[in-house]
């Protein structure tokens, strides 16, 4: 599985987006020599034009050294085949699985925050929920 990793600063409050449709599902320890890594996955769908997010943004607020900025840490792949999803809600839900990769220590992400991406408008849709271990 290959991830982005970075460290950039998004000028917004994460309070200013709208929801998305989905949420965190599971968290997992890596388990990786000499790295804290941990997995992390959900579902998103765009909300109002319900088609799966172009990928997921995950942000580390307290990383952020001014007020009004976030820090991304994380950029994962969304688009994934979900038939679970697809059985119980419909065919929008079918490729709306997404996954990321992230270097936190296991305790240390459930203060992580996950957005899902739409590339064609250039907007981020919050995913309810936190990621807990």
């Amino acid at each position: 599985m290959q991830h982005v990793c970075c460290h950039s600063t998004l000028l917004l409050q994460a309070t200013s987006f709208p929801i998305a449709i989905g949420h965190i599902e599971t968290i997992t320890s890596l388990n990786t020599p000499n790295s804290d890594r941990v997995a992390v996955s959900g579902f998103a769908l765009l909300p109002d034009i319900n088609r799966p997010a172009d990928g997921i943004v995950v942000i580390d607020p307290a990383r952020s050294q001014e007020t009004h900025t976030l820090t991304i840490v994380a950029i994962g792949k969304s688009g994934f085949s979900r038939s679970d999803l697809r059985q119980h809600w419909g065919p929008h839900y079918q490729y709306a699985g997404w996954y990321v990769e992230i270097a936190a220590p296991l305790d240390q992400a459930a203060q992580l925050q996950f957005f899902a991406f739409d590339a064609t408008q250039n907007r981020f849709f919050r995913l309810k929920g936190k990621a807990h271990p």
